[in-house]
Protein backbone atom coordinates (compact mmCIF):
# COMPACT_ATOMS: atom_id res chain seq x y z
CA UNK A 1 0.00 0.00 0.00
CA UNK A 2 1.49 3.37 -0.98
CA UNK A 3 0.63 7.00 -0.31
CA UNK A 4 2.14 9.70 -2.45
CA UNK A 5 2.33 13.39 -1.61
CA UNK A 6 3.81 16.29 -3.52
CA UNK A 7 7.19 16.12 -1.74
CA UNK A 8 7.16 12.90 0.19
CA UNK A 9 6.31 9.29 -0.23
CA UNK A 10 5.21 6.80 2.42
CA UNK A 11 4.81 3.14 1.58
CA UNK A 12 3.49 0.62 4.10
CA UNK A 13 5.06 -2.69 3.10
CA UNK A 14 3.26 -4.82 5.67
CA UNK A 15 4.23 -6.51 8.92
CA UNK A 16 5.01 -3.12 10.46
CA UNK A 17 7.55 -2.01 7.83
CA UNK A 18 7.50 1.47 6.22
CA UNK A 19 9.58 2.96 3.41
CA UNK A 20 9.72 6.75 3.51
CA UNK A 21 11.23 8.69 0.62
CA UNK A 22 11.85 12.40 0.41
CA UNK A 23 11.62 13.10 -3.31
CA UNK A 24 13.32 16.46 -2.88
CA UNK A 25 16.49 15.13 -1.19
CA UNK A 26 16.23 11.58 -2.60
CA UNK A 27 16.75 10.18 0.92
CA UNK A 28 15.12 6.82 1.66
CA UNK A 29 14.33 5.52 5.15
CA UNK A 30 13.26 1.95 5.92
CA UNK A 31 11.61 1.87 9.34
CA UNK A 32 9.89 -0.80 11.42
CA UNK A 33 8.55 1.34 14.25
CA UNK A 34 7.44 -0.03 17.60
CA UNK A 35 4.83 2.71 17.71
CA UNK A 36 2.99 4.64 15.01
CA UNK A 37 1.68 8.16 15.67
CA UNK A 38 -0.92 9.25 13.09
CA UNK A 39 -1.96 12.89 13.35
CA UNK A 40 -4.62 14.04 10.92
CA UNK A 41 -7.16 16.72 10.23
CA UNK A 42 -10.16 16.75 7.92
CA UNK A 43 -9.73 14.53 4.87
CA UNK A 44 -6.18 13.74 6.01
CA UNK A 45 -7.77 10.88 7.94
CA UNK A 46 -8.19 8.85 4.72
CA UNK A 47 -4.55 7.78 4.11
CA UNK A 48 -4.05 7.15 7.82
CA UNK A 49 -7.19 5.05 8.00
CA UNK A 50 -5.85 2.92 5.13
CA UNK A 51 -2.77 2.11 7.20
CA UNK A 52 -4.88 1.27 10.26
CA UNK A 53 -7.10 -1.02 8.15
CA UNK A 54 -4.03 -2.92 6.92
CA UNK A 55 -2.65 -3.26 10.44
CA UNK A 56 -6.07 -4.52 11.61
CA UNK A 57 -6.11 -7.18 8.87
CA UNK A 58 -2.56 -8.21 9.71
CA UNK A 59 -3.40 -8.36 13.41
CA UNK A 60 -6.34 -10.66 12.70
CA UNK A 61 -4.05 -12.83 10.56
CA UNK A 62 -1.64 -13.24 13.48
CA UNK A 63 1.23 -10.99 12.39
CA UNK A 64 3.45 -10.24 15.38
CA UNK A 65 5.71 -7.32 14.37
CA UNK A 66 3.00 -4.67 14.25
CA UNK A 67 3.30 -1.25 15.87
CA UNK A 68 0.87 0.16 18.40
CA UNK A 69 -1.07 2.93 16.63
CA UNK A 70 -2.11 6.20 18.29
CA UNK A 71 -4.31 8.43 16.15
CA UNK A 72 -5.04 12.06 16.95
CA UNK A 73 -7.75 13.35 14.63
CA UNK A 74 -8.71 17.01 14.61
CA UNK A 75 -11.82 18.54 13.09
CA UNK A 76 -13.33 22.01 13.07
CA UNK A 77 -16.61 20.63 14.37
CA UNK A 78 -18.31 17.34 15.21
CA UNK A 79 -20.12 17.20 11.87
CA UNK A 80 -16.76 17.37 10.09
CA UNK A 81 -15.44 14.12 11.57
CA UNK A 82 -15.14 11.74 8.62
CA UNK A 83 -15.43 7.95 8.93
CA UNK A 84 -16.31 8.23 12.61
CA UNK A 85 -18.20 4.93 12.76
CA UNK A 86 -15.32 2.99 11.22
CA UNK A 87 -12.80 4.66 13.52
CA UNK A 88 -14.89 3.67 16.56
CA UNK A 89 -15.15 0.08 15.29
CA UNK A 90 -11.38 -0.08 14.85
CA UNK A 91 -10.91 1.40 18.29
CA UNK A 92 -13.07 -1.39 19.73
CA UNK A 93 -11.52 -4.25 17.75
CA UNK A 94 -7.86 -3.19 17.85
CA UNK A 95 -8.14 -1.52 21.23
CA UNK A 96 -8.93 -4.88 22.80
CA UNK A 97 -5.50 -6.12 21.68
CA UNK A 98 -3.93 -2.84 22.78
CA UNK A 99 -2.97 -2.04 19.16
CA UNK A 100 -4.93 1.18 18.59
CA UNK A 101 -5.91 4.27 20.51
CA UNK A 102 -7.98 7.12 19.11
CA UNK A 103 -8.33 10.69 20.35
CA UNK A 104 -10.75 13.01 18.57
CA UNK A 105 -10.44 16.74 19.08
CA UNK A 106 -12.42 19.75 17.88
CA UNK A 107 -11.02 23.22 17.24
CA UNK A 108 -13.60 24.73 19.60
CA UNK A 109 -15.80 23.40 22.39
CA UNK A 110 -19.21 22.15 21.30
CA UNK A 111 -22.36 21.51 23.33
CA UNK A 112 -22.51 17.84 24.32
CA UNK A 113 -19.02 17.04 23.01
CA UNK A 114 -17.04 14.80 25.35
CA UNK A 115 -13.86 14.48 23.27
CA UNK A 116 -10.85 16.75 23.18
CA UNK A 117 -10.79 20.45 22.39
CA UNK A 118 -7.90 22.33 20.83
CA UNK A 119 -5.18 21.87 18.25
CA UNK A 120 -2.75 18.96 18.00
CA UNK A 121 0.23 20.60 19.70
CA UNK A 122 3.00 19.62 22.13
CA UNK A 123 0.64 19.31 25.09
CA UNK A 124 -1.89 17.16 23.24
CA UNK A 125 0.86 14.95 21.80
CA UNK A 126 2.34 14.41 25.26
CA UNK A 127 -1.08 13.60 26.75
CA UNK A 128 -2.43 11.24 24.06
CA UNK A 129 0.54 10.03 21.98
CA UNK A 130 3.67 10.69 24.01
CA UNK A 131 6.97 10.49 22.17
CA UNK A 132 8.75 7.20 22.75
CA UNK A 133 11.82 5.58 21.28
CA UNK A 134 11.09 3.86 17.98
CA UNK A 135 7.99 5.92 17.16
CA UNK A 136 7.16 6.93 13.59
CA UNK A 137 4.99 10.01 13.26
CA UNK A 138 2.95 10.70 10.11
CA UNK A 139 0.93 13.89 9.64
CA UNK A 140 -1.71 14.62 7.00
CA UNK A 141 -4.16 17.51 7.00
CA UNK A 142 -4.46 21.24 6.34
CA UNK A 143 -1.13 23.05 5.96
CA UNK A 144 -1.39 25.01 9.25
CA UNK A 145 -2.06 21.78 11.13
CA UNK A 146 0.85 19.99 9.43
CA UNK A 147 3.15 22.91 10.34
CA UNK A 148 2.02 22.95 14.00
CA UNK A 149 2.41 19.17 14.30
CA UNK A 150 5.83 19.31 12.63
CA UNK A 151 7.03 22.07 14.97
CA UNK A 152 5.61 20.28 18.02
CA UNK A 153 7.19 16.97 17.01
CA UNK A 154 10.57 18.65 16.57
CA UNK A 155 10.22 20.15 20.05
CA UNK A 156 9.55 16.65 21.39
CA UNK A 157 12.72 15.21 19.86
CA UNK A 158 11.49 13.73 16.58
CA UNK A 159 13.80 13.90 13.57
CA UNK A 160 12.08 15.10 10.40
CA UNK A 161 12.26 12.60 7.53
CA UNK A 162 10.42 14.91 5.17
CA UNK A 163 8.02 17.83 5.25
CA UNK A 164 5.79 19.17 2.56
CA UNK A 165 2.03 19.05 2.33
CA UNK A 166 2.37 16.11 4.70
CA UNK A 167 5.10 15.30 7.22
CA UNK A 168 6.97 12.29 8.55
CA UNK A 169 9.29 12.14 11.56
CA UNK A 170 11.02 9.44 13.59
CA UNK A 171 12.23 9.22 17.17
CA UNK A 172 15.11 6.81 17.64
Amino acid sequence: MEFVGPKGHVAYKGNGKFIITDKKTKSVHEISPTSLRLFCGGTGVAPHLSIVRMIAMESEAGFKCLPHVSMLYGSKNEQGILMWDELRELETSLGASNRFSLHLTLDNESLGWNGGVGYIDVEMMQAHAPPIEGALLLVCGPRPMVQLCHDSATTLGYVCLYKGKTSAAYRS
